[in-house]
């Protein structure tokens, strides 16, 4: 028995990096999520310390504050908290608003800086015990640091003070101790820690408890907040050395057994057998009530529908719930936080029931009766007891030609009995019935001990049916575990049948030579060959090995890997010398032949990537004499290993009997063979099978999307192949393109076909699409909107008889791209087993128009793209053109983890030409024999739409996004951000092939929701050597002058320095284009979120303004990617909001004021002189913006910072003219009352709705005496 011992074992990178060192940590408590209030097993309630001065309550030890309604009294106190109490919670006001008035609930847990982490809550008060003590297995010699981070309610007189202590384990006393630490400040989260040093004699203690301890004497405070309780290995040549103790017998403090129980709905008592040390004694457990001496928790995650209830160790398994394969964990704990874990292992009992038998008088039963005596054994440790739900059964037929099949005991009068006390006997029909069954039941309550075993005998007299010597008699047993309504519940059969024979005399001749005919890979064991069983009794067999006679079991298997061979064994009886010969021919000879060239013999051959290819039969088989014989077709995709068969249904292949197999859309080498069957026996083998190897001659494009303005020209991207080929380019007409530029002056989507012809045979094609959109910034009345598809069907080919199935699968077609279906298929061989959805239309869509699909997979290190494929839908439903993988080969390598990406692609037949298309087929296969899943979240093309500017249609409000992942605290639906469209997020490998399932972005939509408060979490603790990657669609084209802005919060340390945030990385996109450079951390302008007027006092977090630039964009990338297990913005980096904000700025003038240090400071030194007596001027981008202008005050805090912006009533400015692109606006009051508190209001309107967020920029409106030409308002990209 040991104490729990926690081992974080940090992956290193080792290539082109140097090898850091982790110190190992003991343990780090960081209480968890927030799930209610919740107690502590390491919160002492007993002990020593028991003589200590009371708490209210009764008890010197901190007790849990249960929250009471309508509470008073000593209720009252638990419920807020107050002294001598303690609770785990979270302490945001959010999740936490019943306790006690002052608790600082505007503050956040240390670890998750999240209102969904918990904390220790606790009310030290005037008692100076021991609020924490943990048990914990150290090595002699080494140094250890211990350390929490404590948050102050209370200052001065209030503070809390403390100690920490290395304590004996069993009796309390110190061994060592830290001097006593007083809190500093309020509201913060402070770390304190103190350093100790195992003594390096081995004859001395290593197991002890660590603790604090209160040390403050007060009522009035001592309240705190306590976070990441943390003991690791540390290096301190100072570190106090711990007092030599004798070494402590860990059994004798708690000791918790292992547990074993038989899988069923229903409940377990863990604990019964855990023993617990009790005044120098070891006692059972107990978890409550007035004696209660332990505590027990579960350890790790355990499934859902097993729950472990801590008050009476009661585990329960719900209906519907999953068997675990592995054993769950638990812990005991004494009342002093000294804790030893044990597990809990559920096993199908019925499938540990094994049957071996024996007979009397087998070699000469003649005058005899023969008993025949089974063996059941249970081989596992738990009872097997008979009831009404679960049974055991051995069942068996007598049967031969002539005379009555009854026992001779039990009694052949009776068809039912009671045998042995512990069977009930069944005959089965009449007595006169040939063949009769016999079946014994275990009586209901009957027990089969663990590991033990019970017997069944039984007798039978085979001398009175008068029968020759030649036939041997036998008994074909078979034991079952039946449910009540009579199926077999025992999946493990290898050991459930029993073959015994008896024979007359000892000269009897009872072994024949026989033929047995068998298929070309069946299996199939000697002993069934020769027609016993599998595991039989009273029979011998041999084989010739290097021409000596072996011995081999019963169950040894006949080789049927080659067709034609004949394969023999011999076998006797026990009782007899003579062996008799089996002769086993395995398949058919002439089996006929295969070709991949139609009319000559041919077996390997190369065929083009995404191509149709038949393999034809060359030669018929045949069978001496002529018998029926009948075709199918076998694949494989891992030369050889495994072969399926081809189903009629498969829309991957064609079958044409045996004349032709025709594999479609051909996508990787298989292997091709026909299976012949020969009717009349059903006898199968196989022909010469026959390779088509894939050529994929892939081509490669410099740059596959262009967005350009009107009238712009492009240069054709350079194109590589992987063979020697001619490639020519041709524009969306069908016309080749000579020279290597060309020119749009016209709005719209356009395509630049793209063919490489393969110089050598085959002459494969490969066709790549080149996408350019045309925009034009100065056309107001068109924009793009999505078409969506609004029918789906789907469809499986089984493997193995296993469907895949589709889940969920309205979601895909339900409008909105959060939802979706999910395609499953339980297991993948080698691509054979495909399962897909149908997404249509409900109209046929024009060729050359692109359309999207937006999916999710699980990507791993054995399931690595190829997995989800994609093909077009032609108008009548069916597919057309090539299976295409859903995302660009070279980052498909590269994803790890989950992942979320949209796949655009021009519907083309199989020559590469544009097709008219009505829908989307998503086929989830695989690439190995894994099970696979694929999320389908929708798909839709774009087309232009034409609005009016005067009277638009705007969505100020934002999309709800229904399928949005979020956390249990918040509330209501999602919606997203008025300028939002879609989020896309994964994770890529960075070369390092390391992969995690966890290493994606939790809550993705929370950072372009409209709650400010919300966010997305970039997992960095199991992302580590991953690049994480968040993608934000705008359903606006930003325009030159437009800022991004990323609100952002750090774990454990604040964003506060540049320097900290060159993992994070920035990219901007107009469609899948790359717009400008990528921008990182040293390039933000970072500032604090108070000079925005966002959030009030936000602690860590920053806004990152990522500064405009002279191009449109329409997305943006936030990449995240450290190669550092820890880094320096903690394990989580939090993303609260991704937006656009136009930067606004005075140009002229007394200087360039930017519209992103707005509201900083107060008064006018950094505000903007503007003369009232002039006009207002804002240079517009293009047509399609216009600007609502009016005025509003600040109001701040005591230390000068902006808090919120109020409007002054009466204040907009009136557009009195536009000439060009500059807008004139007239002022209509000094608003004199506002003087050192004023702000300009701009609303940015595109396309006549609100754009973005309001711009409040500092000024000064002045009286002007002589004639000042206020500076220009203008977006900036400087």
């Amino acid at each position: 028995m040991k104490l729990n011992k926690i081992i974080y074992l940090f992956l290193l990178p080792i290539l082109m990096m140097s090898i850091k060192t982790k110190a190992q940590i003991i343990f780090k408590e960081d209480f968890g999520r927030h799930d209610g209030r919740k107690t502590s097993p390491y919160i002492p309630q007993g002990g020593v310390d028991s003589s200590l001065p009371k708490f209210s309550h009764g008890s010197a030890f901190y007790k849990f504050g249960e929250y009471f309604a309508n509470a008073s009294g000593e209720n009252l106190n638990s419920s807020n908290i107050n002294d001598g109490y303690y609770a785990i919670l979270s302490p945001h006001k959010s999740l936490n608003p019943k306790i006690g008035s002052w608790w600082n609930t505007n503050v956040y847990d240390n670890t998750t800086k999240s209102s969904i982490g918990a904390a220790l809550i606790l009310n030290a008060g005037a008692t100076k015990n021991q609020y924490y003590r943990r048990g914990v297995v150290l090595e002699h010699g080494k140094t250890y640091k211990l350390s929490a981070y404590i948050l102050n309610i209370a200052s001065g007189t209030g503070a809390h003070k403390f100690k920490m202590q290395a304590q004996n384990i069993i009796t309390e006393s110190n061994v060592g101790e830290s001097p006593v630490i007083t809190a500093t400040g309020t509201g913060v989260w402070v770390q304190y820690s103190w350093t100790f040093k195992v003594p390096t004699n081995t004859t001395c203690n290593s197991n002890i408890a660590v603790s604090f301890r209160n040390q403050a004497e007060v009522t009035q405070g001592n309240d705190v907040y306590i976070d990441d309780i943390q003991l690791e290995e540390t290096v301190d040549a100072s570190a106090v050395e711990l007092t030599c103790e004798g070494t402590v017998n860990l059994d004798n403090i708690i000791k918790p057994e292992n547990d074993t129980y038989k899988w069923t709905t229903g409940s377990y008592f863990i604990g019964q057998n855990d023993k617990v040390s009790v005044n120098n004694a070891m006692v059972t457990v107990v978890l409550s009530g007035a004696t209660k001496n332990a505590s027990i928790s579960t350890l790790g995650v355990w499934p859902t529908g097993i729950t472990l209830d801590p008050a009476t160790g009661e585990v329960k398994i719900a209906t519907g719930a999953v068997m675990p394969t592995a054993p769950l964990k638990y812990q005991v704990c004494n009342l002093i936080g000294a804790c030893s874990e044990a597990t809990v292992t559920f096993i199908k009992l019925e499938e540990n029931i094994s049957l071996t038998g024996e007979v009397s008088e087998q070699c000469n039963y003649d005058g005899k009766i023969n008993t025949y005596t089974l063996t059941i054994k249970n081989n596992s440790n738990i009872p097997f007891v008979a009831s009404a739900a679960e049974t055991l059964e051995i069942l068996f037929t007598i049967n031969h030609s002539t005379g009555l099949n009854y026992l001779d005991d039990p009694d052949p009068v009776l068809t039912t009995a009671v045998h042995q006390n512990i069977w009930n006997y069944t005959r089965g029909g009449l007595r006169v019935a040939n063949p009769l069954s016999h079946s014994f039941k275990l009586v209901n309550g009957t027990q089969i001990p663990a590991n033990g075993s019970v017997q069944l005998t039984f007798k039978k007299d085979w001398n009175l049916f008068l029968l020759t010597e030649e036939f041997r008699r036998s008994l074909d047993i078979k034991l079952s575990v039946k449910d009540s309504g009579g199926a077999n519940i025992d999946k493990d059969t290898s050991d459930n049948s029993l073959f015994i024979s008896v024979f007359k005399s000892s000269l009897a001749d009872n072994v024949p030579n026989l033929d047995v005919k068998v298929s070309q890979f069946q299996i199939i064991t000697v002993g069934e060959a020769a027609g016993l069983g599998a595991n039989t009794d009273g029979y011998t067999f041999y084989k010739i090995e290097g021409g000596v006679e072996v011995e081999i079991p019963s169950n040894y298997l006949i080789p049927t890997q080659d067709k034609g061979i004949n394969f023999q064994f011999t076998y006797k009886s026990e009782c007899k010398l003579f062996k008799a010969t089996v002769s086993v021919p395995v398949g058919i000879s002439n089996t006929g032949s295969i070709t991949t060239s139609q009319g000559v013999a041919q077996n390997t051959t190369n065929a083009c990537y995404g191509s149709d290819f038949v393999v034809y039969g060359l030669t018929a088989a045949s069978t001496t004499p002529v018998t029926p014989i009948t075709y199918s077709w076998e694949v494989s995709k891992d030369n050889g290993a495994t072969w399926l068969s081809v189903s009629s249904v498969d829309e991957n292949y064609m079958i044409n009997g045996e004349i032709s197999l025709t594999l479609k859309n051909l996508l990787e080498t298989t292997k091709v063979r026909r299976v012949v069957k020969v009717t009349s026996d059903n006898i199968t083998a196989v022909s010469n099978d026959v390779t088509v190897n894939v050529i994929h001659n892939q081509l490669t494009l410099s740059n596959t999307n262009f967005s350009i303005q009107s009238g712009s020209t492009i240069t054709l991207p350079t194109a590589i192949t992987t063979e020697p080929s001619v490639v020519v380019y041709k524009d969306h007409l069908g016309n080749v393109i000579s020279g290597n530029t060309i020119t749009y002056n016209a709005v719209g989507l356009y395509t630049i076909t793209v063919t490489a012809t393969r110089n050598s045979t085959p002459n494969c094609v490969t066709t790549e699409t080149i996408l350019i959109n045309v925009y034009d910034l100065s056309s107001c009345n068109e924009t793009r909107e999505k078409v969506m598809v609004t029918q789906e069907g789907w469809g499986s080919v089984p493997v193995l008889f296993i469907s895949g199935i589709v889940s969920y699968r309205p979601n895909a077609i339900d409008n909105d791209l959060s939802t979706h279906s999910t395609i499953t298929i339980p297991i993948g061989l080698l691509g054979l087993g495909t399962t897909w959805q149908n997404l249509r239309f409900d109209h046929t869509i024009s060729k050359g128009t692109p359309v999207t699909v937006k999916v999710g997979q699980e990507y791993s290190a054995v399931q690595v793209g190829g997995g989800v494929t994609i093909q077009a839908l032609d108008a009548a439903g069916k597919t057309i053109g090539p299976l295409l993988a859903a995302g660009d080969g070279a980052l498909l390598d590269l994803l790890v983890g989950d992942n979320v990406f949209e796949y655009s692609f021009i519907p083309k037949n199989s020559s590469g030409a544009a097709v008219d298309y009505s829908g989307v087929r998503i086929v989830v296969g695989s690439t190995v024999a894994v099970a696979n899943s694929a999320k389908v979240f929708g798909a839709f093309y774009e087309k232009k739409k034409t609005i009016d500017v005067n009277n638009p249609t705007c969505n100020t409000i934002g999309n709800v996004v229904s399928g949005a992942s979020k956390p249990s605290d918040y509330v209501g639906n999602v919606t997203l951000n008025p300028l939002v469209d879609d989020v896309l997020w994964g994770v890529e490998d960075i070369g390092l092939g390391v992969a995690s399932s966890l290493a994606s972005i939790v809550h993705p939509y929370l950072a372009v929701d409209k709650d400010l408060e919300s966010f997305a979490i970039f997992n960095k603790s199991v992302a580590a050597l991953n690049r994480q990657k968040l993608t934000v669609k705008f359903n606006q084209v930003a325009r030159p002058g437009d800022q991004v802005r990323i609100i952002m919060g750090g774990f454990e340390v604040p964003v506060l320095d540049l320097s900290l945030l060159t993992d994070i990385k920035v990219q901007r996109y107009l469609g899948n284009l790359k717009v400008g450079p990528q921008i990182n951390g040293s390039q933000f302008k970072v500032l604090d979120l108070n000079l925005l007027a966002l959030l009030g006092s936000t602690g860590n977090r920053k806004a990152l303004i990522v500064d405009a630039i002279n191009e449109p964009f329409d997305r943006v990338e936030l990449t995240y990617l450290s190669t550092v297990q820890v880094g320096l913005l903690g394990d989580y980096t939090y993303i609260y909001d991704i937006s656009i904000k136009p930067k606004l700025i005075f140009d002229g003038g007394n200087g360039i004021i930017d519209s992103t240090n707005s509201g900083s400071g107060s008064g006018s030194s950094s505000a903007t002189n503007l003369c009232a007596g002039d006009f207002l001027r804002i240079e517009k981008p293009d047509p399609c913006t216009s600007y609502q202008v009016s005025f509003a005050n600040a109001t701040k805090d005591g230390d000068g910072n902006i808090t919120s912006f109020t409007d002054i009533s009466n204040s907009s400015l009136a557009l009195v003219r536009e000439t060009g692109n500059m807008a004139f606006y007239e002022f209509n009051s000094l608003h004199a009352t506002h003087k050192d508190n004023l702000y300009i209001k701009i609303q940015t309107y595109r396309q006549g709705c609100p754009y973005a967020e309001p711009i409040y920029l500092p000024v000064n409106l002045l009286n002007c005496k002589d004639a000042i030409v206020n500076p220009v308002l203008k977006l900036s990209t400087k």
